[in-house]
C-alpha cells in the first residue's frame, strides 16, 4: 500500500488554519475559563439548592466540552499532532483533569484522614 505524501502547501495551509483558529479562540476561551471559576467555587461559598447545584454541574460540563472540542479540533488541524500536544501539554492536562475527578475525590479523602491523624498527634503531644 502506498501512502499519499503530503506536499508542503497542505502542511502550510493547515499550519495557517491552526494559527488563525488559535487567534480567534484565544480571548473567548480565556473569558470562558474566567466564567468557569465562579461556577466551580460557588458550591463551596454559598448554600445552593439542588437545582442550582445541578445547573452549575451542567454548566461545568458544557464549558469543559467546549475546551475538549477546541483541543480536538486544533489537534486535528495541526500538521504535526504529536508536537502540538507536547507544546500544549498544559491544555491537555486541563482537559484531562475533569475525567480524573473520581481519583481527586479519593485523594481528598486520603488527605483528610492524614490531617485528622496529624491533629490527633498534636492533641496527644
Amino acid at each position: 500500500m502506498i501512502l499519499p505524501v503530503s506536499n508542503g502547501s497542505t502542511i502550510e495551509r493547515r499550519a495557517a488554519w491552526l494559527a488563525r483558529l488559535e487567534r480567534w479562540t484565544e480571548w473567548p476561551l480565556t473569558a470562558l475559563a474566567l466564567v468557569l471559576v465562579p461556577i466551580l467555587v460557588a458550591p463551596y461559598l454559598f448554600p445552593l439548592s439542588d437545582r442550582s447545584r445541578t445547573t452549575l454541574v451542567a454548566l461545568d460540563y458544557l464549558v469543559w466540552g467546549v475546551f475538549v472540542a477546541d483541543l480536538v479540533v486544533k489537534v486535528a488541524i495541526s500538521p504535526q499532532r504529536g508536537r502540538y500536544l507536547r507544546a500544549h501539554w498544559f491544555d491537555v492536562i486541563l482537559v484531562a483533569l475533569p475525567m480524573l475527578r473520581p481519583w481527586r475525590a479519593a485523594r481528598s479523602v486520603r488527605t483528610l484522614r492524614a490531617l485528622r491523624v496529624g491533629r490527633a498527634g498534636v492533641a496527644v503531644g
